[in-house]
Formats: structure tokens, sequence, C-alpha cells
């Protein structure tokens, strides 16, 4: 993860009130890309529903969804992995780290 994206990251979660969550990122990314919902689930072939319920925190993206949603909004997917894995560890109570990075 790049200095800028960690900068982005905690300024994210200074205005979340918390860590960041994948949904929250996601929702602050398209809000600040101009992007709506309904264009969102288009673009990555999912239901409007779905993209609201990640975002609300009531369903967790997959790996392959976090992956297409990065390409789509043009975010290097090694942080949307990031921030859904890290949030999956906090919620099993590990005191774990994630870091992730391209294969040669």
């Amino acid at each position: 993860m790049t200095t800028r994206n960690k900068e982005t990251i905690k300024f994210m979660e200074s205005i979340t009130d918390g860590p960041l969550t994948f949904g929250k990122m996601l929702s602050s990314l398209r809000i600040s890309d101009d992007i709506a919902q309904t264009e969102l689930a288009k673009k990555a072939k999912v239901s409007k529903g779905l993209v609201c319920d990640i975002e609300k925190g009531r369903r967790d993206a997959s790996i392959e969804l976090a992956i297409k949603l990065a390409k789509i909004m043009d975010y290097p997917p090694e942080t949307f992995l990031s921030i859904l894995f890290e949030e999956q560890l906090r919620r099993a109570k590990s005191k774990l780290k994630v870091r992730i990075e391209e294969a040669a």
C-alpha cells in the first residue's frame, strides 16, 4: 500500500469514527468519484441492492467482486483487498495485519 493510500485511509478513518470498513470505503470513494450505486452495480454486473448492502455493512464483498470494483473505479485492487481482509480479521478479533503485494 502506498503512502498516499495510507494517508487516504487514515483520513477516511478520522471522518468515519473508527476503523475503515470496506463498505464505508466503497461508499466514500463512490460518492467522491460521483458514481451512483446503480451505475456501479451495472458496471460490476451485480444488483444495486448488493452494492447497497455492502456499503451498509450488511454483506461482505467477495474477493472477486472487490477486485472488480477496484478496477471499475480505477483504484489499486491491493487497497480494496487489504481493507476487506482487515475488516474480516477485526471481526474475528484477530490482531493480525494484512500486507498485499502483486506477485512477480
